[in-house]
């Protein structure tokens, strides 16, 4: 910010979990507070929706637009390329004044839909412009190269370090956690280091594990620790054991039924709402309106949401990795075709009811997503051309909170630009 000579692009990034969105957040409100900044900040989020490439890119440009003292367009059914092009256009030009403009993206690695790469921004910003992009670390090219910023004086990156001992002692000391009381019996900073890696995320689930003991808590043994497995895979290979326990005779079924949801929710590129869960679960996982209650109170620590107003999912993006990654290709496989069957059935209830049905949000937002994760062929996304579809699409975009309740009535020909209208 301060430096003239420094690139006007930096790039965050650090594995899931390791605190980059909370970094960010703390920093662009301290910006906030600066006369001397102006700042358009987009968080990219699975959890809360926020993660169509068409979201983003309008939301940001409108941004960028009356930070520069202009209106924003008003066409709703501006295509996303045009979007794109006037953000690409705004962050060109010279900010006004003495004051810097600087843009923070967070998880890039989160788009539905969209590849982030050259593309992305245009070639030269304007002098008072600075970017700052955050990412999950990339296991095949590197995010410089795929953004095209390899080039030193172009951009910079900056890799997020885990806690180490230091920092876990403040996190327990922040937390208000009685280290001297269990201290006497356990090195419990040093546990939680060897157990976590240093990894926040981790961190905090061991701390309300222990804060959910009480009393108990203080009568750890080093053993207790010692024998668990370090990294997140220790983590919940010890929280499926003790579940195992608690579910007893009725292991088989629950176990099936809480496996089911995991496998759901870490293919799911969005909130599923409770009805949306019954529709793609597979039958012979035993989920009903009568199970699943009893199925997601034991992850009620690692899922949000309450299944209407907001849907499930993980609470942290890190868990969906996770999960997502434990799967199979072929479990992988059969749960996209189980997605994918879905999306196609409301398409052509769409086409039957010439657009009037009710159609949930999920499908219309991400339908297309799953098409291109599975590498559908170009026949299918060519179905998604159609007026019913837009129409079910620009119900959602436009009347967000009709969707569900109410529809608006539109003649079965009017076409999108005159339902916009």
């Amino acid at each position: 910010m301060a430096g003239s000579t420094a690139p006007q692009r930096l790039l965050l990034t650090a594995p899931a979990g390791r605190g980059k969105s909370a970094l960010l957040v703390r920093w662009v409100e301290s910006l906030r507070q600066r006369d001397d900044v102006a700042v358009a900040f987009y968080p990219v989020s699975v959890r809360f929706r926020t993660n169509l490439s068409s979201l983003v890119f309008s939301a940001l440009t409108a941004r960028l637009v009356v930070l520069f003292g202009e209106k924003p367009p008003t066409s709703a059914d501006m295509p996303e390329g045009k979007w794109r092009w006037i953000m690409g256009d705004y962050l060109q030009r010279d900010y006004p004044g003495r004051r810097k403009l600087v843009m923070v993206l967070d998880g890039l690695d989160e788009f539905a839909g969209y590849e982030p790469g050259t593309g992305l921004l245009p070639v030269r910003l304007g002098d008072q412009i600075r970017v700052v992009v955050a990412a999950r670390s990339s296991t095949g090219e590197p995010w410089l190269q795929r953004l095209g910023w390899e080039r030193p004086d172009l951009a910079r990156e900056i890799d997020l370090d885990p806690l180490g001992q230091q920092g876990i002692a403040d996190v327990l000391n922040r937390m208000a956690f009685p280290l001297d009381r269990l201290a006497v019996r356990v090195d419990i900073v040093a546990e939680l280091y060897r157990l976590s890696e240093g990894d926040p995320l981790l961190v905090r689930r061991y701390v309300e594990d222990l804060w959910q003991r009480g009393e108990e808590a203080l009568q750890l043994r080093p053993e207790d620790l010692a024998t668990i497995e370090r990294g997140l895979e220790g983590y919940f290979r010890r929280w499926w054991e003790d579940q195992r326990k608690l579910w007893g005779r009725e292991n088989p079924l629950a176990e099936r039924q809480v496996q089911e949801l995991l496998n759901l929710l870490a293919c799911a590129f969005g909130p599923l709402r409770r009805e949306d869960l019954l529709t793609v679960a597979d039958p012979g996982a035993g989920l009903s309106t009568w199970t699943l209650d009893g199925a997601l109170r034991p992850l009620q620590r690692f899922i949000i949401g309450d299944g209407e107003e907001q849907g499930y999912t993980f609470s942290h993006p890190r868990l969906s990795y996770f999960f997502y990654d434990r799967l199979a290709v072929k479990e992988r496989q059969a749960m996209e075709d189980r997605f994918i069957a879905w999306g196609q059935s409301v398409m052509a209830e769409l086409e039957i009811e010439g657009g009037e049905c009710e159609v949930p949000s999920y499908v219309v937002q991400y339908h297309a997503a799953h098409l291109k994760r599975a590498d559908a062929r170009i026949q299918v996304f060519l179905k998604l051309v159609s007026n019913g579809w837009q129409r079910a699409w620009f119900r959602l975009v436009l009347f967000p909170t009709l969707f569900h309740r109410e529809f608006p009535k539109f003649p079965s020909h009017a076409t999108a630009s005159e339902m916009v209208n």
